[in-house]
């Protein structure tokens, strides 16, 4: 199968993630795969064509879209389109796709999507990961029925008729193409976020928590992602100070965003917490598998199913993760079906103090992080999701 992957969020720095994953073990599987990567201004990288381990590699400069204010992110959307179809016209004239699959992290490149399937005659298979405009919506970012909205809806509308094929993170984005957008339920199906399992190099635990100035005498409870309003920041920071009483526990908050300063400035000053910026892939995870438990927190007001990414590489690192989270999402549920994590509702802090003394038991933690590794491997590593999108192509 030649596949053509899009993807507007790719790292280029030879970090992994879901979308390196997917490309990389879709070339081991014999297809000829090109990466067409959106490349933001503020990377400073112009758009450019090279092969690279087998696999092509299209990178197209285009304005902010990632980590930036909505009207920019909606402005940088649309002119990608155009980036898109010039450097494809330049750099891949010749070429041919049998199926063009695009990750959705902006609804707006729908209509360069839609001109590369007509001029590729190819299948197209939609990776539906993010809901716009219900998302800013949810978020207090967005009012239903003005300019903007109407918009929007109109392009997640059109977005979804024209795809071949609609992969869902999870049974709950099911539901929600089936309550929005019905006549296109048939062609929508689970294939969710992958990461490929890693074995990793196990450094001594103690060494790798001293190294943080983390005690190693605690059950440790990390996070590590965004901090903005997705994650709930408010219900986060309640929920970090009323477990911080269990003298057993430690919380290591790591990462970025707009509420990060929020956030440390209501928690540092607790004896038992410490805040961390970011880290790249792998040493996040040699962190994480150091540490006894993972924690994901989703704003309480959601009406779209996320799935975080950040839970497989949780996964990955063997530890059991304690999922707080909207009552759309079914994150929380693939966890405890598969006896890796503990789900809670975001705001209910008893349920989290409660889900914390649960993890500082060890027997329930290893059991926890066994199952762990075992749903990655089952259920999100790249080759169940290539196995998926292989089928549609057989039966298209």
């Amino acid at each position: 199968m030649n596949l053509l992957y899009i993807s507007a969020v790719w790292s280029g720095d030879g970090e992994p993630n879901m979308h390196s994953d997917f490309v990389n073990e879709a070339a081991k599987r014999g297809h000829s795969v090109t990466v067409l990567a959106l490349c933001e201004k503020r990377n400073g990288v112009p758009t450019s064509y090279k092969t690279e381990d087998g696999i092509n590699y299209l990178t197209v400069k285009c304005g902010n879209i990632q980590k930036t204010n909505k009207y920019q992110k909606v402005i940088s959307s649309v002119l990608a389109n155009f980036h898109i179809l010039a450097a494809t016209r330049k750099y891949l004239r010749k070429a041919k796709f049998d199926m063009v699959v695009w990750s959705v992290s902006s609804t707006l490149m729908y209509y360069a999507v839609n001109r590369l399937k007509k001029r590729f005659k190819a299948k197209q298979y939609l990776l539906l990961k993010e809901y716009w405009p219900q998302d800013p919506v949810d978020l207090g970012a967005m009012r239903v029925g003005g300019l903007v909205y109407n918009v929007l809806a109109y392009v997640e509308k059109t977005m979804m008729n024209n795809a071949d094929y609609i992969g869902v993170s999870s049974p709950a984005g099911i539901k929600y193409v089936d309550e929005r957008y019905p006549k296109n339920t048939p062609k929508c199906e689970v294939c969710p976020h992958c990461e490929t399992p890693r074995e990793v190099v196990k450094t001594a635990r103690n060494e790798v928590l001293e190294e943080f100035g983390i005690p190693s005498d605690k059950t440790v409870f990390l996070y590590g992602g965004n901090f903005g309003i997705s994650q709930g920041i408010d219900d986060m920071v309640a929920s970090i100070k009323a477990a911080s009483k269990n003298e057993n526990a430690f919380f290591a908050m790591l990462g970025s965003g707009t509420e990060y300063q929020k956030a440390k400035s209501e928690l540092e000053g607790l004896s038992n917490v410490k805040f961390y910026s970011g880290l790249k892939y792998y040493k996040f995870l040699r962190l994480a598998s150091a540490c006894d438990c993972g924690m994901i927190f989703l704003f309480r007001g959601y009406n779209v199913p996320n799935i975080p990414g950040k839970l497989n590489t949780y996964l990955n690192a063997e530890i059991s993760i304690i999922a707080c989270v909207d009552k759309t999402t079914d994150a929380g549920d693939i966890l405890e079906n598969a006896g890796a994590g503990i789900k809670v509702y975001s705001g209910d802090t008893e349920a989290f103090c409660n889900a914390v003394e649960k993890i500082t038991d060890k027997a329930v933690r290893d059991e926890m992080s066994k199952n762990a590794k075992n749903l990655l491997r089952e259920k999100f590593a790249p080759e169940k999701v290539l196995e998926i999108i292989e089928e549609r192509f057989k039966i298209g």
